[in-house]
């Protein structure tokens, strides 16, 4: 008998064993998918700012171009276009 009882305690403790290791593993799942989350939305926010970034940075370049292509940076009559005084 002795035998047979501890035999079913064993089998009770592997089964309890075996329910903790699930509920451990469900949790760390659960906590697995909030970090990727989280860092989903940090990577996504980064990027965004990045893309203002390139944006902002777009419109200056394409600014600059126009500037360029002005009648105000046309050749003068001495057939070199007019300087301002940054770019003496």
């Amino acid at each position: 008998m002795q035998k047979q009882a501890r035999l079913v305690a064993q089998t009770e403790v592997v089964q309890a064993a075996h329910a903790e290791s699930a509920r451990i593993v469900d949790e760390a799942h659960a906590e697995a998918d909030r970090q990727r989350a989280d860092c989903d939305a940090y990577v996504d926010g980064k990027l965004a700012e990045f893309s203002e970034l390139l944006a902002t940075t777009l419109r200056t370049v394409d600014s600059g171009r126009n500037h360029l292509r002005s009648p105000a940076n046309a050749p003068n009559s001495s057939g070199r276009p007019t300087l301002y005084d940054y770019q003496v």
